[in-house]
């Protein structure tokens, strides 16, 4: 491989890296598909621990 291409290929995937990691950042849940799941959980607890309470 030449000296250039070698270069272009690096290059390349560095903007590919980059743009990844900040359309990734931009998301609300980046690099965690649990993490929605976690917090429809944490606001069903909530919930039920209200109505626990309202009820007493």
């Amino acid at each position: 491989m030449s000296a250039k291409f070698t270069r272009f290929r690096i290059l390349a995937a560095a903007a590919i890296i980059i743009v990844g990691t900040t359309l990734a950042g931009c998301t609300g849940s980046a690099g965690d598909p649990g993490a929605d799941r976690s917090k429809q959980q944490s606001e069903e607890l909530r919930d039920r621990i209200n109505t626990t309470q309202i009820d007493r």
